[in-house]
């Protein structure tokens, strides 16, 4: 092994609770959560009204082209 890696690495039993204890944290994702979970429901809807908008405008393309109308 490198010795630059070999700093890095530790014994198990070698291993002190301050190195463990200053990485355990909460995060309270709750207001993420809801907040994109709101984007998501926006989108979909978006989404959904741009799906039936392009079927009707791709049947009057059609129809123009086929019949020479507006």
């Amino acid at each position: 092994m490198r010795p630059c890696l070999k700093s890095r690495y530790v014994d198990v039993e070698d291993i002190a609770d301050a190195m463990v204890l200053r990485f355990e944290f909460e995060i309270d994702t709750t207001r993420a959560v809801q907040s994109r979970e709101a984007e998501r429901l926006n989108d979909d809807e978006l989404e959904r009204r741009i799906r039936c908008a392009g079927g009707r405008f791709r049947r009057r393309r059609r129809h123009r082209r086929l019949h020479g109308g507006p």
